[in-house]
């Protein structure tokens, strides 16, 4: 069902499914903080205040960090 919106520089986009959310939360295009509002509800808010949209979240990889395989020379 189509029927959220989310705020992209201070303006409202949407309709857009629940779908359309979740794809953009696993691709990088929105992050929990993003704000939405839903058909019906009672104002704006963020992704991570959805119980559905956090558990999408926390289901993703985390990031992978780079390390260095420099030595580092302790008498400097």
């Amino acid at each position: 069902m189509a029927g959220w919106y989310f705020s992209v520089n201070g303006r409202a986009e949407g309709p857009v499914s629940e779908e359309i959310l979740h794809d953009g939360l696993k691709s990088g295009r929105f992050t929990l903080v993003d704000l939405v509002f839903r058909e019906g509800s009672a104002g704006w808010t963020t992704l991570g205040e959805i119980p559905e949209f956090r558990g999408a979240f926390e289901a993703l990889p985390l990031p992978q960090v780079q390390t260095s395989s420099a030595s580092y020379d302790e008498d400097t």
